[in-house]
């Protein structure tokens, strides 16, 4: 995996990679951190970097402890239908925390396509149900622009 995987395609996480590196911002990549330290950091693996700062980033994790407990069934997020529909009556779920057909979403606008999905079957009007086409991903990190597909 790539730097910002899944939202970056391998060209787009390398570029970034060369461009933060240029800036001399050192990117370590699928590792545990030890200790954060006065002047860097160590690594559980033992490798020790000079830093003064660090940034973790763990990307989206859904939180459906509480959907679970209730007994709504959840697998990687609440699992729902095309329509937002979650396994009990009544319980539906939106953006982050969702899933459908095993996958999960951590952008804005695929949440708030589900948002509007909802809305609609909540007025009485259901539609087609939730579909999303990635047609890529714009991302600004640090002044550094980027597309990926």
């Amino acid at each position: 995996s790539g730097l910002m995987a899944p939202l970056t395609d391998a060209f787009a996480a390398d570029e970034l990679r060369q461009q933060l590196e240029a800036r001399g911002i050192r990117c370590v990549l699928e590792c545990r951190i030890a200790a954060i330290e006065e002047d860097g950091v160590r690594l559980a693996d033992g490798r020790a970097f000079r830093a003064a700062r660090v940034v973790l980033a763990a990307g989206v994790q859904p939180n459906s402890r509480l959907a679970a407990q209730s007994g709504v069934l959840c697998q990687r997020g609440i699992v729902v239908d095309r329509q937002m529909a979650a396994s009990l009556p009544g319980i539906s779920a939106v953006g982050e925390c969702c899933e459908i057909d095993g996958q999960t979403w951590g952008l804005v606008a695929p949440c708030l396509r589900q948002a509007e999905v909802l809305a609609d079957r909540l007025c009485g009007a259901p539609g087609e149900g939730f579909v999303w086409q990635d047609a890529g991903t714009r991302l600004k990190v640090t002044g550094i622009e980027l597309y990926s597909v």
